[in-house]
């Protein structure tokens, strides 16, 4: 197939064009409200500039693929990365319905690609899944890609509620969430889980998410980026984009109206939801572990609405064990666009082979991490 790679004003003509992102999103975050609301606002930053890349088939001059990517200069290299910045779980091509693109046709897109980029020094593409619909993500499955440091984390239910409750949560687990709802019905003088359907309540609730999450950051002496401006904005508009619609779900447990205990931002396409964001009154609130609380109550709540696939996305934690998930590969792809940019990757690699020889022999790494006053 001859393809050609074209850079366009923007992600939502593109997404016009292409007539096809409602019904083919390869995962919820190549879906309309997520990709609109990400570059409507992040690439204000300065060191950002939006990149949407449109495939065509110049045969038929028809639209086969997106890719909705950035540049970002980052020190003395232009990356072309995924619109991501650390919020986006997954990251793929979009395609128009039946494309399908061999490893020939990829090759084609990145040659393209540096044609039409030609200031970029390095093409990073992370946290590919590595199918799409079914079928192999051929960006995901060249020979140079590799895995990711992430993986998905994903509970399906197949069957009746009761089976998955009773079957595969372990009893300890299945017996705590019970006791935490008792202690919170016990504890709360008004307490309630509710889907929040209304915009401005929905906004309005959402700097006290927002609060809780950043003081959770605090006490883990972590880097807190999401309490700057471009991304309360992207969540602002992510909230307007799709709460409505029923795209993006909004789900929390509070003591009345005016306390919120938990809350829960995800994503929603047809059968699938993927948690997006999710923050905690753990201090007032201990007794009841209202993060695991909150996200059991939405589960029970949208597998009764028809949702079986819950993706609790990146990120490896016990919690997400608790609720029975599967981990499956996500992988990367990393490339030089430039002379630049392949002497870096070189360099980078030489250096990552070098630590990998070195972490065989434990002794001969702590000494050298010692000499060097390196901690990695």
């Amino acid at each position: 197939m001859p393809l050609d790679v074209r850079i366009t004003p923007s992600w939502r003509e593109l997404r016009c064009r292409l007539d096809a992102v409602r019904q083919n999103q390869p995962t919820p975050f190549q879906a309309q409200p997520w990709l609109d609301a990400w570059y409507d606002t992040l690439p204000r930053r300065d060191d950002i500039t939006a990149l949407p890349l449109e495939i065509v088939d110049t045969a038929t001059d028809k639209t086969v693929a997106a890719l909705p990517l950035i540049k970002q200069r980052q020190g003395a290299f232009t990356v072309v990365a995924f619109a991501d910045l650390s919020i986006t779980d997954y990251n793929t091509p979009v395609f128009a319905p039946d494309a399908r693109l061999a490893d020939t046709d990829v090759d084609q897109i990145l040659t393209r690609l540096a044609q039409r980029v030609p200031d970029a020094d390095i093409l990073h593409l992370a946290k590919m899944p590595a199918e799409i619909h079914r079928s192999p993500n051929p960006f995901a499955s060249l020979p140079r890609a590799s895995l990711s440091l992430l993986n998905a984390n994903v509970l399906t239910i197949d069957g009746i509620w009761e089976d998955y409750r009773r079957k595969r949560l372990a009893k300890k687990v299945r017996k705590e969430l019970e006791r935490s709802w008792r202690v919170f019905e016990r504890d709360a003088e008004d307490a309630r889980f509710e889907t929040i359907r209304d915009v401005d309540e929905a906004l309005g609730l959402l700097p006290v998410l927002e609060a809780l999450h950043e003081r959770r950051i605090a006490e883990l002496n972590d880097t807190y980026v999401l309490k700057d401006d471009p991304y309360r904005a992207f969540y602002r508009a992510l909230i307007r984009e799709g709460l409505t619609s029923g795209d993006v779900s909004f789900t929390v447990s509070r003591d009345g109206p005016n306390r919120l205990v938990a809350g829960l931002i995800g994503l929603r396409v047809a059968e699938t939801f993927a948690m997006v964001r999710m923050a905690q009154d753990f201090e007032n609130w201990p007794q009841c572990s209202p993060g695991r609380l909150v996200i059991d109550q939405t589960i029970q709540a949208l597998f009764a609405d028809g949702v079986r696939v819950f993706d609790f996305t990146t990120g490896d934690y016990a919690y997400k064990d608790a609720f029975a998930v599967e981990h499956q590969p996500l992988y990367d792809l990393k490339m030089p666009l430039s002379v630049r940019g392949r002497f870096h990757l070189g360099r980078e690699n030489m250096i990552e082979g070098v630590k990998s020889q070195v972490r065989r022999h434990p002794r001969l790494y702590e000494k050298l991490k010692d000499i060097t006053g390196r901690r990695d």
